[in-house]
């Protein structure tokens, strides 16, 4: 398993491109490998929709905390 604390940090430091590219990375890499992965995100910072569009699909599963919920993705 990998972890990793808020990550929009990258986001406000202008490297949204480099990051959203490597989390599509990660993904493939975590399905091919059986890894499982866990990511922070305030999507409250993040308000651009396009971000959420790409970013969402590199994770099997989505923990909200408003109301505390576990989404699994559809595969």
């Amino acid at each position: 398993m990998v972890a990793a604390g808020d990550c929009t940090k990258w986001f406000d430091d202008g490297h949204t491109e480099k990051f959203l590219a490597f989390e599509e990375s990660l993904g493939k890499y975590f399905e091919q490998n059986n890894v499982c992965g866990l990511c922070g995100f305030d999507v409250t910072q993040i308000n651009d929709d396009a971000i959420l569009e790409r970013l969402l699909p590199c994770f099997d599963y989505l923990i909200l905390d408003d109301p505390h919920s576990i989404y699994k993705r559809d595969i």
